[in-house]
C-alpha cells in the first residue's frame, strides 16, 4: 500500500511539471489540486470498501 502511494506522489509531481511546461504555472496549480482532491476521494472510496470487505468476513 505504502509503495502505490509513493508511485502515485512521484507520478502526481511527474503530471504537475509536465502540466506546468505546457500550460503554465497557475492552471497547473489548479489542475494539481483537482487531480488531489479526486485521487483523496478515491483513496477515501477504496479503503471504505476494504473495511466493508474486512467486517463481512
Amino acid at each position: 500500500m505504502r509503495s502505490g502511494f509513493m508511485g502515485g506522489l512521484f507520478t502526481g509531481i511527474l503530471a504537475g511539471a509536465l502540466m506546468a511546461v505546457l500550460f503554465g504555472p497557475s492552471s497547473a496549480m489548479r489542475a494539481g489540486k483537482k487531480l488531489f482532491k479526486i485521487s483523496r476521494g478515491l483513496k477515501k472510496k477504496t479503503t471504505g470498501l476494504i473495511k466493508n470487505v474486512k467486517e463481512k468476513e
